[in-house]
């Protein structure tokens, strides 16, 4: 009785799968001419939200995505054209900038796009402090002053001003590079001089001698060399 259920099993197994083997394939859709289809990694992708993505995947789909106040042209960077601006001017400090928003603009959903929404969406990004923030905070702006800093002047009109921070941090980088190469510099200088060599080796005697110490020695280098 258990054989011949067994047998009667592998039977219907096996019918089974000729029956699925027999059945035809479904039918694909051949791509039409004049359709492209692209396939690309994307999973480096967060979120599409530009106050907080800063992938290169996401950056490539915003970038296709949403419009900016300004664009440049990638054939040449320092083109730089209106995009939602119209026009803009620079005070003569180079610290205030103000945009004319160009008329007639809307999101999808119909509503016009206004001064207020630019000025609103540069302020969040340095409010939510995600990873594009530090492109707007190298000038200065921070979650307390943005509001302040990024004003819409009426519904047409937007204007950003820094807060000179951004001079100061260039200042501060320039000051510690100038002193790097000082410093090597002054190295260079001492140590390839044979009254330098002459001193240190007196010094040192001096050192194991007990009249002296490497603090004093170095202030009689130093001495000489500035005379």
């Amino acid at each position: 009785m258990k054989k011949s259920l067994a047998a009667a099993l592998l039977g219907f197994g096996a019918a089974l799968f000729l029956a699925a083997g027999a059945a035809p394939l479904p039918a694909k859709a051949a791509t039409p001419d004049d359709v492209l289809v692209m396939a690309k990694n994307i999973d480096d992708i967060i979120n599409l939200d530009p106050a907080e993505s800063f992938e290169i995947s996401a950056g490539e789909m915003m970038g296709n995505s949403y419009d900016r106040l300004v664009r440049f042209d990638p054939a040449d960077p320092s083109n730089i054209y209106g995009d939602i601006a119209e026009s803009w001017t620079v005070s003569d400090d180079g610290k205030t900038f103000t945009f004319k928003i160009r008329p007639g603009q809307s999101f999808h959903s119909g509503n016009p796009v206004t001064a207020e929404d630019a000025a609103f969406s540069l302020q969040r990004v340095v409010i939510l402090d995600k990873s594009p923030a530090f492109i707007l905070t190298q000038f200065g702006w921070n979650a307390d002053n943005v509001a302040d800093l990024v004003k819409a002047v009426d519904a047409h009109r937007a204007w950003l001003e820094t807060s000179g921070e951004l001079r100061t941090r260039r200042r501060a980088r320039a000051r510690g590079r100038v002193r790097d190469v000082v410093d090597r510099e002054l190295r260079r200088v001492a140590w390839s001089s044979p009254e330098t060599s002459a001193r240190l080796d007196a010094g040192l005697d001096e050192i194991e001698a007990g009249a002296a110490t490497p603090y004093s020695v170095a202030r009689g280098i130093l001495g000489a060399l500035l005379r």
